[in-house]
């Protein structure tokens, strides 16, 4: 198996799904797959940009709400694309004709991204329950009831599932969960405090996770990070902002013995085994959007207009910067074939050069692209992946 730090996995299969039979796409060739907020799953090739196919997911009928959203970034395992629907069902298609293979009902939204592993899907919902599917059919395996909403993707390392909740207050619940992932038996949980949005990161029996920051009545709670032992959720320490605040969504990333953290205005570097800081960068805008680091380098997208922004992990200082527009880049980068792949608010798919940040090509979808992308090149996948190992992200 050969990994390109944190995106890149050997094939291993994927889901998704479309209303007719499209032109067929070999798993191997260079596609690159993601979602849009009016409920549509596109197929594009990745180095034209051109589109081979499109699956739409059906509005809701079942539960309180009428929309098409989808939030959910696709996952990639065996020839199968998954993921998740604002309106509680979670897909799986194939990635080869873009059809349908089953479809999962949960009992509200499922805006978590799911995670495969050993043929099991695992994916949280808004239901507070954390589910197990069986990859190849949707049969349900088992879930778990936590105290509050499950946005946070799971992440799955030697047996344990790794997952976040949030209350419907903001300051009930805020726990990291451990389940076990072959029965869903709880092993141990940590309350961080505040909301946990982000996707846990799981290396060397050390678990890092990152809380939002609340600013409301009845008091303020600050965003931090936190370094929990993997087999006990015993906290071994604690990292508080320096920022204002601290983006929901982003989930930190790791990188030789580094901690890399996005929030408002500055991008933060943080030695993992002690909690240090080793530096942060003011960029003087938002994040919504979880970073990557290939080769020395983080990319991050930005708010305000600050759609994408290349930075020098080794001293912080920014490489590039690009604009295209006055809008918010939600959509975490996935790097593959020298370019960087994402979407934004602007009802647009964006491919860039990795080195200089200039456009390559510009996808026009419907609604904004929120989701991240995955990537399916020479039998490898960059973005989103599950794999047969238990060692996910």
């Amino acid at each position: 198996m050969r990994t390109f730090f944190l995106i890149l996995l050997s094939l291993t299969g994927f889901f998704s799904s479309c209303k007719k039979q499209p032109d067929a796409v070999v798993p191997s060739d260079n596609v690159v797959y993601f979602t849009s907020q009016d409920g549509n799953l596109y197929a594009l090739d990745a180095l034209t940009g051109k589109q081979r196919w499109k699956y739409t997911i059906d509005s809701v009928n079942n539960l309180t709400f009428s929309t098409k959203t989808t939030i959910s970034s696709p996952i990639f395992y065996k020839d199968l694309l998954y993921v998740g629907h604002h309106n509680g069902s979670l897909h799986a298609v194939d990635a080869t004709t873009g059809m349908k293979r089953w479809e999962f009902k949960s009992g509200a939204s499922i805006d978590s991204s799911p995670t495969v592993v050993d043929g099991i899907v695992y994916v949280g919902s808004n239901d507070k329950n954390v589910y197990a599917l069986d990859a190849l059919s949707g049969m349900k395996r088992w879930s778990y009831t936590t105290g509050g909403i499950v946005y946070s993707s799971p992440t799955v390392v030697n047996g344990t599932i790794y997952v976040g909740s949030y209350g419907e207050t903001f300051y009930t619940d805020n726990k990291l969960y451990a389940l076990d992932a072959e029965s869903g038996v709880k092993k141990w949980e940590f309350d961080v405090g505040s909301p946990i949005f982000s996707s846990p990161v799981v290396e060397k029996g050390q678990v890092y996770i990152s809380s939002s920051q609340i600013r409301s009545n009845p008091k303020d709670i600050v965003g931090k990070i936190f370094s929990l032992n993997a087999n006990s959720g015993t906290k071994q320490w604690e990292y508080v902002r320096e920022e204002y605040g601290g983006s929901p969504l982003v989930s930190p990333i790791l990188s030789n013995g580094t901690l890399f953290s996005a929030g408002d205005l500055m991008v933060q570097a943080i030695d993992a085994t002690t909690g240090t800081k080793k530096w942060s960068t003011d960029l003087r805008c938002n994040y919504s959007s979880s970073p990557v680091i290939v080769e020395n380098t983080l990319y991050i997208g930005g708010n305000e207009g600050h759609n994408m922004i290349a930075i020098n992990t080794i001293t912080g200082v920014k490489k590039w910067d690009i604009f295209k527009g006055s809008f918010d880049t939600i959509s975490s980068p996935v790097v593959a074939n020298d370019l960087v792949y994402f979407g934004g608010e602007q009802f647009s798919f964006y491919a860039i050069d990795a080195a200089t940040g200039q456009s390559k090509w510009e996808f026009k979808a419907k609604s904004y692209v929120n989701s991240s992308a995955v990537v399916v090149k020479d039998g490898e996948i960059y973005g989103a992946y599950s794999t047969d190992s238990g060692a996910t992200n």
